[in-house]
């Protein structure tokens, strides 16, 4: 249980609104200051065990138009601010457009937020390991496969404060008696390799 603590947020409970339930959770942007985020959906699919084909066969297209389907994550949001708070870069859901050397430079300018002239080192050796921690857990422990969720990076340069947390947790299935969940599997062990060589 503690493990898990580590890698997903502290929860308040559920939140009705508009008539839909909604999990509480900790704001991990809360006392930081000029706070940049990056959310990175993980795996391979979008889709779920008992999809009708055709929403299966269009949800794979729609992967590989981007990087989730080779490489087994894609960035869907980023939110760069300067060392005043202004927003000097953001990004929202960009199919089809970002390759992996896109992908690349995008991590670098997240982790150069806050007008830094290099890539904070201590936060990358952060990252690292706590993916590193999450692809333990879901290597050997995890016996349900998540289905778009998310790594959400937070990072203040202006403090040098970072957490990383697990979001996302409305689609999640069973697997198999030792069955793996490869695509989120694939994602982070990519995305590991692309934070060691920055």
């Amino acid at each position: 249980r503690q493990r898990q603590m580590c890698i997903r947020d502290r929860l308040y409970g559920i939140a009705l609104e508009d008539g839909r339930q909604w999990i509480k959770m900790r704001n991990v942007n809360h006392g930081l200051s000029n706070v940049s985020f990056m959310d990175i959906k993980m795996g391979d699919k979008s889709y779920s065990p008992d999809d009708p084909p055709e929403k299966v066969k269009n949800q794979i297209e729609r992967a590989k138009m981007t990087t989730s389907f080779e490489y087994g994550f894609r960035i869907t949001g980023v939110t760069v601010r300067d060392d005043k708070g202004n927003i000097e870069y953001k990004l929202i859901k960009q199919y089809g457009q970002i390759t992996i050397k896109t992908v690349v430079d995008i991590i670098k300018k997240f982790m150069m937020c806050n007008g830094r002239a290099d890539v904070n080192r201590e936060a990358i050796e952060y990252y690292v390991r706590k993916m590193k921690e999450i692809l333990s857990l879901i290597e050997s422990k995890i016996t349900r496969c998540m289905i778009a969720s998310s790594l959400f990076f937070v990072l203040s340069n202006t403090d040098n404060k970072f957490e990383l947390k697990i979001i996302d947790f409305a689609h999640v299935f069973p697997m198999k008696e030792g069955e793996k969940d490869t695509g989120y599997i694939k994602g982070l062990k990519n995305l590991i390799s692309i934070f060691e060589q920055l």
